[in-house]
Formats: C-alpha cells, sequence, structure tokens
C-alpha cells in the first residue's frame, strides 16, 4: 500500500504498480511493457492486439491515437490544433497543416488489406502521431470531434479512436467528442485516454470534452483543471467509465458542473475532494449514476434557480449523500432524489424559502421513511412529490400542518406510498390548486384524510383516494363547481375505500361520483345526499352517484339525491 507521499503514485492512495508513461506496467526488462493500468482497484488491459505507437514524454508535444480501421470503404476521421501540425497517417503516408486546419482522412479497404496488425473485434489497428511543425506549439485548442469534409457524409458518426496518448503542456481546451449534430463526430470507440504532464486549462477549455465517450473506461492521467469554471458535460454518456484522476475533478473554481457525470452508469466514485463552493449550476449533475454509492460532501448553498433539479436523479445504488443541501439561491428541487432506491440517510434541506419546484423529489425513494422538515410555503408543484417512495410518517417538527398556500397541482403527491400511516392533520393550500389527481393513490395504511384547505379552483379529483383501503375518514372540503372528473367506476376518486364510514365533501356537480364497495351506513349515505349540487329538475338524472356495497343502502334515502337531479344506483 503506498501513502500520499508516494511520487510513484501521483498522490493517489491504494495498491499501486510502476508504469511506464504510455505503455503500461515496466517489466524487469525495462523494454518488454504489459499494457496494464492498475490503479485503485480498476484494471484495464490494453489489447495485445493493438498496434503499439512511439513513446510520449512529460513536456513534450505529441499525439498519439490508436485507431481502428475496418474493411469498408469509410473509415473517417478528421481533427484540428492551434498551432501549424504535422501527422503521420499509420498508413505510409504524412501531411502538414496549417494551424486550425481540417486534416481528414479515410481508410478504406486496401488500407486495410495493407495493415499487418492483428484482427480484433472485426477492424485492424494503426497508430497517428500528431506533432508540431518546425517552430510552432500546440498552444490552444486540440479537437479531435471534426466531421470529416466529405460530401454528403452526415454528422454523429463514429470515428476510430481506441487510444489517445498526448503531452501538449500549452493547450488550452481539449474537444474529444462531440454529440451536438453540428459537423462533428462521435468518439465512442474510445477506451483509454491518457494526458501526460501539464496543460493550460480555464475558464470552459473542458466543457463537454468527453461528451458521448460511450466506451471510455478509464482516463489514467490527466492535467490540473483547477483554474477551469465551466464542466459542464464533461463526462456526458460515458456509460463505460470506470476511472478518473483526482486532477480532473480540481472543481475549486467551477461555476457551472450541470451534467458532469450525466449517465455514467458504472463509475462507482468520485475523486478528490470535489470542491463545489464557486457553482451556480448543478442540474442533474449525478443523473443516472447507477452504481455510484458515496457522494462526499458538497456546498450548494450558490446554486440558482433551477439548477439543482435532478442532482442526485437515478442515483440507485447511493448509500451515503452529502448530510447537508442548502437551497438558499435555488428555486427547484425538482427529483432532487428521484430512483435513490438504497438511500436511507437523507440529508437536512434547509433555505428552502423560495423553492417553488418540489415535484418528484423523492421519487422512488424505498428507504425515505421520516420526510425531513423544510419550508414549502412558496411551493408550486407537488406532483409526486413522495410517488412511490417508503415515507411512513412526517418528522415531528411539521406539527399539525403541511403548508403549500400557493400549490396548483397533487397530483400523484402520495401515490403508491403503502406504507403511508399518518400525515399532518391539515394541508394549506389555496385558490391556486386545480389538480389533486391520485394524490394519495393506493396509500393502503393511511387512516385519516388530512384536512385540505382550499380545493375550491381544483378540476381533477380523479383517483384521489383511490385503493386507500384502510381510510376511514374524509373530512370537510368544498369541491369545485369545475371539478369534472371524478373518475370512473374503477378509477373513482374513492375506489375501494372499504373501511371508509363518512365523507365530508361536498359540492359533486360536474360529473358522475362513485361510492361503491365502501363502509357507509345511512347517516354517512344521506350526509353525501345532502352536499350534492342541484344538478337538474328533480327525477332528471342528469348525473349519477353510484353508491352499491355501502351497508347503508338497506335505509338510506336516495330520494335526497334524485330530488336535485342525480340518479342514484345501489
Amino acid at each position: 500500500m503506498r501513502t500520499r507521499s508516494s511520487r510513484l503514485n501521483n498522490g493517489y492512495i491504494g495498491d499501486y504498480t510502476p508504469h511506464d508513461d504510455v505503455n503500461g506496467t515496466v517489466g524487469l526488462n525495462k523494454k518488454y511493457l504489459v499494457n496494464e493500468y492498475s490503479i485503485q482497484s480498476f484494471n484495464w488491459e490494453r489489447p495485445p492486439q493493438w498496434r503499439q505507437g512511439p513513446s510520449v514524454s512529460e513536456g513534450e508535444q505529441k499525439i498519439v491515437i490508436t485507431n481502428a480501421v475496418y474493411d469498408t470503404d469509410n473509415n473517417f476521421t478528421a481533427f484540428t490544433m492551434t498551432g501549424n501540425f504535422a501527422v503521420d497517417w499509420g498508413d505510409g503516408t504524412t501531411g502538414a497543416f496549417a494551424s486550425a486546419a481540417t486534416a481528414s482522412k479515410n481508410y478504406d479497404k486496401t488500407t486495410y488489406a495493407g495493415l499487418t496488425s492483428d484482427v480484433f473485434r472485426g477492424y485492424k489497428t494503426l497508430n497517428i502521431v500528431i506533432t508540431p511543425q518546425a517552430g510552432a506549439t500546440f498552444n490552444g485548442t486540440i479537437n479531435f470531434a471534426l466531421k470529416h469534409p466529405q460530401s454528403g457524409l452526415q454528422s454523429y458518426y463514429s470515428n476510430g479512436y481506441l487510444e489517445i496518448i498526448m503531452s501538449a503542456p500549452n493547450a488550452t481546451q481539449l474537444i474529444v467528442s462531440d454529440t451536438t449534430f453540428n459537423n462533428r463526430s462521435a468518439s465512442r470507440l474510445l477506451e483509454h485516454f491518457r494526458w501526460i504532464g501539464r496543460a493550460s486549462f480555464s475558464a470552459g477549455g473542458m466543457a463537454s470534452a468527453f461528451i458521448g465517450c460511450n466506451n471510455l473506461k478509464i482516463i489514467s492521467a490527466f492535467p490540473s483543471t483547477a483554474n477551469c469554471t465551466d464542466f459542464q458535460s464533461l463526462f456526458h454518456s460515458c456509460h463505460s467509465l470506470e476511472y478518473i484522476p483526482p486532477s480532473i475533478c480540481e472543481t475549486q473554481n467551477a461555476t457551472v458542473l450541470s451534467f458532469m457525470f450525466y449517465l455514467c452508469n458504472v463509475l462507482k466514485s468520485v475523486p478528490g475532494t470535489f470542491n463545489t463552493s464557486k457553482a451556480v449550476s448543478m442540474t442533474q449533475l449525478f443523473q443516472d449514476c447507477v452504481m455510484l454509492k458515496r457522494i462526499p460532501y458538497m456546498d450548494t448553498s450558490k446554486v440558482t434557480g433551477s439548477n439543482m433539479a435532478g442532482l442526485f436523479s437515478g442515483c440507485q445504488a447511493l448509500e451515503e449523500a452529502p448530510p447537508l443541501i442548502d437551497a438558499v439561491s435555488a428555486t427547484s428541487l425538482n427529483t432532487l432524489f428521484g430512483n435513490c432506491r438504497n438511500l436511507k440517510n437523507f440529508p437536512k434541506i434547509i433555505n428552502t424559502t423560495n423553492i417553488t419546484n418540489f415535484g418528484q423529489m423523492f421519487l422512488a425513494c424505498p428507504g425515505l421513511e421520516s420526510v425531513p422538515y423544510f419550508d414549502t410555503a412558496k411551493g408550486t408543484d407537488f406532483a409526486s412529490m413522495f410517488n412511490s417512495s417508503g415515507v411512513k410518517r412526517f418528522d415531528s417538527q411539521w406539527g399539525n400542518t403541511f403548508s403549500m398556500p400557493q400549490a396548483t397541482t397533487t397530483a400523484n403527491m402520495f401515490r403508491f406510498c403503502r406504507g403511508l400511516e399518518r400525515v399532518p392533520d391539515t394541508f394549506v393550500t389555496g385558490a391556486t390548486l386545480t389538480n389533486c389527481s391520485e394524490m394519495f393513490y393506493e396509500c393502503y395504511s393511511l387512516t385519516k384524510c388530512p384536512l385540505i384547505t382550499n380545493i375550491s379552483a381544483c378540476t381533477n379529483l380523479t383517483g384521489m383516494f383511490y385503493n386507500c383501503r384502510a381510510l376511514k375518514e374524509i373530512p370537510g372540503m368544498t369541491i369545485a363547481t369545475t371539478a369534472n372528473n371524478y373518475g370512473t367506476s374503477t378509477t373513482s376518486t374513492f375506489f375501494q375505500n372499504w373501511n371508509l364510514s363518512s365523507c365530508g365533501m361536498t359540492g359533486f356537480t360536474g360529473a358522475n361520483v362513485f361510492f361503491e364497495n365502501c363502509s357507509l351506513g345511512a347517516t354517512a349515505l344521506n350526509s353525501i345526499y345532502s352536499s350534492l349540487a342541484v344538478v337538474g329538475a328533480s327525477g332528471a338524472g342528469a348525473r349519477t352517484i353510484a353508491v352499491t356495497g355501502n351497508w347503508g343502502t338497506a335505509t338510506d334515502n336516495p330520494a335526497i339525491a334524485i330530488a336535485k337531479g342525480w340518479t342514484v344506483t345501489g
């Protein structure tokens, strides 16, 4: 085990085998190279069938690309450099190019036939070597993702890069792959990237650098990114990425981190301290990092507007999240922990006084049993906030009130919260609330419905208490005269409320309503009939109220409803 003081280990802690700067483990004879990287328990072995390129040393200005050539006529590659540069194409041809000019090549079947490298995965390999011309340096952008100028060639094709090893101390920007469909190509075959020595990155020099490198497994070395401010989409869609060095995550000056690790499906850890003290944007930073188990402390206090939405969404293996989420500058926590299926200890969330969007915040979080307290007074969107979560109760700090006076939707808010036992007694709402559909859908364990103080403008109540099998009582609430959707017989607001003995909701008018198979006695049924709005002349049958399956139908008085223009079935 090496310690942080080990110079051979480049500051990493973990088992370490000495490596040649370019090709891998140095053999005992100092000439034979085993081509294997072993870093922090991750092993990547360079396929021996790949042609071995020339060495690259720290401080040197050189780029060596191991490139795949298939037995086809369309093996396109194109790139450019800042600074006049020369290219050895690896097939016996060379070229010289002016700074920022496009260097392009198409390897065809003839090229393939002439290569002597082994056939591997259906391709042979060659090495492209790029160097500055005499007196020049790589002193700006290095872009490997250009589109070949072939007429009629579509953007977003895959180039043949398998491995890139380079040194360019004065380079300021790196583009390895591009998925914008804007005269670019994607490096979908790239498995290994290694930058030896330093670079001169700053500002947005790293933004989207590796986007769409779907097969990239390891970045074995990289310069410091400490002067960069924009890391947006840096590893976006790097589905196979397992290891990155700490130097590429020196984010102490970063303001933009959105989508940085988006869809890094097999990444298990984030190296270094990951300083986010200046970050204003973190949208979907770790979205769908399904194997990530631990995320260290993060400062979220500078994140503005909706730029925290989806921060941990889809981190299905996450066991440890930052202990504190400070939302003082944010307005949205939408899908903040959506689908964090393994997380049990949720962070303390503070300064939510400006949050308007709580939608899907804890969607599909089975480990959430108690809702931590935070201010919801300015929230407008509560749709699916706890949908399919494991929530059973609210923290005692909530008291008896859930305040959301500006809410516009609570659709699916507690849907499939089958273990939910109790909620605050009162949900403070206002005239802005228009959609309560499936709010408590299949809350099997809920016995007491809260008083929702204002549903006078709510037009959609479909499945609001659907399959709430233990629910005994619904308190008095006045329904909007414009409410036109209480569901059908099988999607009813009160479907399979088998224990429901009283319902204080009044004002049913805009649609048929179903109280089938509840536990309503005659007094409760008559109370409901009395609360119905007039929908027509006596006996008009303009609307239907279905009460089949209630024990009180033997002695109830359906004439009360019939006199208001309703038909009573059951």
